[in-house]
């Protein structure tokens, strides 16, 4: 009982930074489960949010444009989007590789434990893709309560099989999750960005990141993966404070939010949050 409030809060803390915090679902990017001599040419990554009629009913539109490279003779490969995520909080996940819609299976798989039993919430599952299929966790719960917060929060891989020509080969990926608010934001938003290292280039090429969070907004985006506002532009109106601080202000009136970046190898993920209006 004790390791499920522990938990509890952990987890909370992690992904909200605020008690009462609720998390859904993060985003990722596409990683090659049994292959890594493909290498990520471009990624266009848009996040549009979708207001709803209250500030935790925000969803986010996902949708990624890569410019993938293949060197050698034309192959298929196992691709994997993975995801910590409650059961249902992902919609719509949709895939299209060189113009043709790919269908998508889910694998739900158990959070691994450590030596002393408890679950590793926060270490990236490895090693789940072998001799041609997914390799389950075996183990048996020793606390009811604590396997029931934990058996709707999988470690989800959604995976599909992607035919790589030789040469350019490109994929859109779209899918619509539910977002996460606390009591101290009107929400909060993660992608994981590292994951990007794995390809065979350990990054990407050409990197865009475009934020559409909806007019008079103001953003507090964790210094992760870049050093300062000036890596950012603004397609609109908008403006930068906060320079010191390890998270960046930023003040959007009107338009995108972008970040660009060449041979980017990230070493942090996207985290940000909007604090809440006064008036709310």
């Amino acid at each position: 009982m004790k390791r499920l409030f522990a938990a509890f809060f952990a987890l909370m803390y992690l992904w909200s930074y605020a008690n009462d915090g609720e998390f859904y679902s993060e985003g990722n990017q596409l990683i090659p489960i049994n292959d890594t001599t493909i290498s990520v040419q471009k990624e266009i990554l848009t996040i549009d949010r979708i207001p709803g009629k209250e500030y935790w009913d925000t969803k986010y539109a996902v949708t990624v444009y890569y410019e993938f490279f293949n060197p050698g003779d034309e192959k298929d490969v196992i691709v994997g989007f993975e995801s910590i995520s409650a059961e249902g909080y992902i919609r719509n996940f949709k895939v299209v590789m060189n113009g043709d819609s790919l269908q998508h299976e889910v694998k739900c798989l158990q959070f691994p434990r450590d030596d002393d039993g408890q679950f590793k919430l926060y270490t990236p599952r490895t090693g789940y893709y072998k001799d041609g299929q997914f390799v389950e966790d075996v183990w048996g719960p020793d606390d009811n309560e604590e396997f029931y917060f934990y058996e709707n929060l999988c470690f989800n891989v959604y995976h599909f099989n992607a035919h790589f020509k030789k040469g350019v080969n490109i994929i859109q990926h779209t899918y619509i999750f539910d977002g996460a608010a606390d009591n101290m934001s009107q929400y909060v938003f993660q992608y994981v960005l590292t994951a990007a290292n794995r390809w065979a280039n350990n990054g990407i090429d050409d990197f865009t990141l475009i934020l559409n969070m909806g007019d008079d907004q103001t953003l507090y985006i964790e210094k992760s993966f870049f050093d300062s506002a000036s890596e950012w532009t603004f397609d609109g109106t908008a403006e930068a404070d906060n320079e010191k601080s390890s998270w960046q202000e930023f003040h959007l009136n009107k338009g995108s939010l972008v970040f660009h970046k060449l041979n980017f190898h990230p070493d942090g993920e996207l985290f940000l949050y909007s604090p809440m209006k006064q008036d709310d």
